[in-house]
């Protein structure tokens, strides 16, 4: 049985594995905040006032040094051999030891609270500025790829690569963990869909190993119980032949037309019964094998289609140009199509549209059979059922709305055996499509 497919949001927000990560993603980033918080606080901002209330008295030293009024040429070896950034104006005078220190009053800096008429702060690197007399100094201790802003960046940079290695180690630590996980959930879609005897290898000594142990057992006692069942089946279906022979026997010999018609559609329905348990136990045992040889499909569905002939609502063949050979048991082949094309006539009205029956090759060199009705259709929580041995969609088991739940079980293990695929398509009043595909040896 497929899981029917999900969209990634919501396999997303239904993942164990994105919720834990979640988590651990939650809690980094929290703590990443609260240790970056104190550290401002407690370290950078008091160490960010120092560095400007230590940057102005350094800067009013050097106008000191400069002079006033001030002497240029010095400001010129001042700021060459200090590396930094000079400017003065003031009426008159217009000077920069270099292009990019700011003009006076233009940086987005702040006034010191304790030295009124001292600007110190970062725009485009470290700047000063203040005013003696009628001189306004400017000053550009750091620029921006420099000292305390480049501290700053590379700090940055720093914690972004420790979160990155921190988020990739808990990703490949919480996705290993998580692992078995997936596998059992592997192993549940392979019993689901019928493969009883896989099984979970795994090396793990903890909860989960517990866990994948456990379904190894619960899957081998299903396969036991399946097989015990099967045995049972088989062995009353031999013992019933004998019986239902002496009962055919018998009701030839009686007088009333009406009873003995009667008890031969009974004796029938149980011959085939017990002829398509027998057939599909025979192909599951290791002496079953199929007959194999060169099977013209196109011959075989006009051989099929013309035992329904007269049924109504009738079948209209529809036949490729070419006809598509393959290596198949003809008399099992015979079996599945009967099947299908029984089952797409019963439950068809007479006055509905013919069932179509259709061959094609595919680009992949496959061959595909459909057999599409105009019937009542199959709700659709009984679809991922109907291969189920003993099935029905009618819960009353009533002999006139179907079998015994055993001709689509039979026409799945035949298609299975020839390597192939079948499928069901179907919706409530409109009717259902039988997709039967085989892999093809060639064409001719």
């Amino acid at each position: 049985m497929r899981r029917p497919p999900v969209k990634l949001r919501e396999r997303i927000r239904a993942s164990l594995f994105v919720k834990i990560l979640l988590v651990f993603i939650v809690a980094y980033v929290g703590m990443v905040a609260i240790s970056s918080a104190m550290h401002f606080y407690l370290i950078v901002e008091d160490r960010f006032q120092k560095m400007q209330r230590n940057s102005a008295n350094y800067c009013n030293l050097l106008a000191k040094e400069i002079g006033f009024p001030p002497d240029t040429t010095y400001a010129t070896h001042l700021a060459d051999s200090l590396n930094i950034g000079v400017r003065i104006q003031a009426p008159g005078l217009h000077w920069a030891s270099r292009n990019d220190v700011p003009l006076f009053g233009t940086s987005d800096i702040e006034e010191l609270g304790d030295s009124p008429g001292s600007y110190v702060g970062l725009d485009r690197g470290l700047v000063v500025e203040f005013t003696r007399g009628d001189y306004q100094y400017t000053f550009r201790l750091e620029r921006r790829e420099e000292g305390f802003i480049r501290t700053l960046e590379l700090h940055g940079l720093l914690l972004l690569l420790v979160v990155t290695i921190v988020l990739g180690s808990v990703y490949l630590i919480v996705r290993r963990i998580l692992k078995p996980i997936q596998v059992l959930d592997a192993g549940v879609q392979e019993v689901a869909g019928g493969n009883l005897d896989h099984t979970i290898v795994h090396n793990r000594r903890d909860e989960l190993g517990d866990l994948m142990e456990s379904f190894n057992i619960m899957a081998a006692r299903l396969r036991m119980m399946l097989q015990a069942r099967d045995r049972l089946l088989l062995d009353v279906s031999h013992e019933l032949r004998s019986p239902l022979t002496r009962m055919k026997v018998a009701t030839e010999f009686l007088e009333d037309d009406s009873v003995r018609k009667n008890l031969s559609d009974d004796i029938h329905q149980m011959e085939t019964m017990l002829t398509e348990m027998l057939e599909t136990e025979r192909l599951k045992s290791e002496h079953g094998n199929l007959h194999l040889k060169d099977v013209d499909l196109a011959e075989l569905l006009q051989d099929a289609s013309s035992e329904f002939e007269g049924a109504r609502p009738g079948i209209e063949l529809q036949l490729p140009a070419v006809n598509p050979i393959i290596q198949g048991d003809a008399d099992r082949l015979r079996i599945l199509l009967r099947n299908v094309l029984g089952n797409a006539l019963k439950f068809s009205p007479d006055d509905a549209d013919r069932v179509a029956l259709t061959i094609k090759t595919l680009e992949d060199g496959s061959v595909l059979v459909t057999v599409k009705d105009a019937g009542e259709g199959i709700p659709k929580e009984d679809l991922p059922f109907i291969f189920e041995p003993f099935y029905r969609v009618d819960k009353s088991r009533a002999h006139d709305t179907g079998g015994y739940g055993l001709g689509l079980s039979l026409c799945k293990t035949i298609v299975e055996h020839h390597g192939g695929s079948i499928d069901v398509t179907s919706t409530l009043g409109k009717g259902t499509t039988v997709f039967m595909q085989f892999p093809a040896v060639q064409s001719g």
